[in-house]
């Protein structure tokens, strides 16, 4: 427990800072306010680069600061707010590899099995299993720390249209968009919450050592780790768009969407 007089000293000091920033403030010039705001803004896009260099799930800390404005000002918030969907994105050669492989299991077999993935040789052949689903080659419209979207529209001729695990002819020629996991995600993911929970059990044994503070890092970031592997399991997110959809479609229209 924190000491009455402990409490009130912290208060004394937190009062007297917002008294001096204050003071500060009225006194300063507008050239000052001015470096200031180009120092932050710097300050801002470092960390933000910093944070990108660092990985995906560095990111992700900066994207769960990007709606903190408790914590953090205006412009730091503007700059990590780039984070959301505007990550460097990796190669389209890689992503549409990946989508080639993912099409070849589910289009037309709905029971796939999807731990022994195909090895389509050739950028033709890919090109050519994309093709059969999509009247166009996918486009990139944004990326993000664990993964990148693309758009394209759905292939209505013959039987494409109910070849692609979830699709029927009432979807035909419609755009959808397309999720795709950066490589090796699980693996780097799963390295950085190792280290940062490990780090979060040291500094609970200090805090329990030399504080009468609780701990609570270990459990802060185990829950920041379960969210995040709930992120990578792109079947669950589709699940709950599917859910969310049918069910706000019954709300509104009366009757349950089962396209």
């Amino acid at each position: 427990q924190i000491r009455p007089w402990v409490c009130r000293s912290l208060m004394n000091d937190v009062v007297a800072d917002n008294d001096g920033d204050n003071d500060d403030d009225d006194d300063a010039t507008e050239e000052e306010q001015r470096k200031k705001l180009e120092l932050e803004t710097e300050l801002s896009q470092k960390l933000r680069s910093s944070l990108t260099r660092l990985g995906p799930t560095f990111v992700k800390v900066g994207q769960q600061l990007s709606i903190r404005p408790d914590l953090v000002s205006p412009v730091v918030l503007h700059e990590l707010q780039r984070l959301c969907d505007a990550v460097p994105p990796f190669e389209d050669e890689i992503a549409m590899k990946v989508l080639a492989e993912e099409l070849s299991l589910t289009m037309g077999d709905d029971h796939a099995d999807t731990t022994n993935k195909p090895k389509l040789n050739g950028k033709e052949a890919r090109t050519a299993t994309i093709l059969n689903a999509f009247e166009e080659m996918p486009q990139l419209v944004a990326s993000a720390s664990l993964g990148q979207v693309y758009k394209a529209t759905l292939r209505s001729n013959n039987d494409d249209s109910s070849t692609i695990k979830g699709a029927n002819s009432k979807t035909s020629k419609k755009q959808v968009a397309i999720k795709i996991q950066r490589p090796d995600m699980l693996q780097t993911v799963s390295l950085d919450l190792f280290l940062l929970i490990s780090y979060g059990k040291t500094v609970d044994k200090l805090c329990s050592i030399l504080t009468n503070q609780i701990p609570y890092h270990e459990k802060f970031l185990n829950g920041f780790a379960n969210g995040a592997f709930m992120e990578l399991n792109y079947i669950q997110e589709a699940e709950n768009q599917i859910y969310f959809r049918n069910e706000l479609h019954s709300r509104f229209h009366g009757t349950k969407n089962t396209s």
